[in-house]
């Protein structure tokens, strides 16, 4: 599962997607229902509500192994820009919080589905990284694979990230959604 996530460093945002970017600001702790950045589409950057309302159902998190139900037939491919994500590991009565970054620092995307007021971020089995802190990850894409899911849905693509990620305890404030600053992302 990913239940928040940074786009902390915007700086190579515009580059890096190719789109404008000047209306970004960075986000140290993005929590489901809030407002995010997403690309629908080549060169595009919208804002949508990190919750994708399916009939009855609003999700934040579609697993890949579900994408064919018929219920996200209308939803759209998208990517999701990020830095970092967070995941809780169990450690007794409590949970740990733990950011996960790319090695390399870089930006990435997530593989993430649409409707244009909302979206969802798929999630796949983890990697050996976030195995040993979570059973689920978000679907980080392989920079060369983004166009292929953002204009045909290429669902081959929807797998446990294969480069190396790293994985780091940070505070506990994150556990508060109205907590959103640098201090977030740094080591505990």
């Amino acid at each position: 599962m990913c239940g928040r996530w940074t786009l902390s460093d915007i700086s190579k945002l515009a580059a890096r997607f190719d789109v404008e970017a000047s209306a970004v600001k960075p986000r140290f702790n993005i929590a489901p229902t809030q407002q995010a950045f997403i690309v629908p589409e080549p060169h595009k950057l919208a804002a949508q509500k990190w919750s994708l309302s399916l009939g009855k159902f609003t999700v934040i998190n579609t697993r890949a192994e579900s994408i064919s139900k018929p219920i996200y037939s209308a939803a759209k491919p998208c990517l999701v820009p990020a830095d970092g994500f967070y995941e809780w590991k169990p450690a007794g009565s409590s949970k740990v919080p733990y950011r996960i970054t790319l090695k390399s620092g870089e930006l990435f995307a997530f593989a993430g589905l649409h409707d244009g007021n909302g979206f969802s971020i798929i999630t796949v089995e983890p990697n050996d990284t976030v195995s040993k802190i979570h059973s689920r990850m978000p679907a980080i894409l392989l920079r060369e694979d983004e166009i292929g899911w953002l204009t045909g849905r290429n669902v081959e693509v929807l797998k446990p990230y294969a480069g190396e990620l790293k994985a780091y305890q940070v505070s506990p404030l994150v556990n508060n959604v109205r907590n959103d600053s640098r201090e977030l992302i740094q080591p505990a």
